[in-house]
């Protein structure tokens, strides 16, 4: 179900939604999306290999959140957050890349 797309880009039958870290493509029609580094100039004829399946895509009502529902049982989700200017999350107007230190404290 789709909710309020504020600020998105819809054309036709195609979605495009930006988190603080990607660009997500959703060909609405074909029940496929793929994801991109925003950096990257996101392109809708893509080769087929760059597609993924979904079952459901559901926006937050209100808020910031999507959700790509990858399986009919719903099991297997991907979760983000649409990138706005003033992003409490990245704390920026602009993408920026994150490195995570996952080692053992010494």
């Amino acid at each position: 179900m789709l909710g309020s797309i504020h600020g998105d880009l819809t054309t036709g039958r195609n979605l495009v939604i930006e988190s603080c870290a990607s660009r997500w493509s959703f060909d609405l029609d074909r029940s496929r999306f793929r994801r991109v580094p925003r950096a990257v100039t996101s392109d809708l004829d893509a080769p087929e290999s760059e597609w993924m399946q979904y079952t459901d895509l559901v926006l937050e009502q209100g808020g910031p959140g999507f959700t790509v529902v990858l399986d009919d049982s719903g099991s297997r989700l991907l979760h983000s957050t649409r990138h706005r200017p003033g992003c409490t999350r990245c704390g920026t107007d602009e993408t920026t890349e994150m490195l995570l230190d996952l080692r053992e404290p010494t």
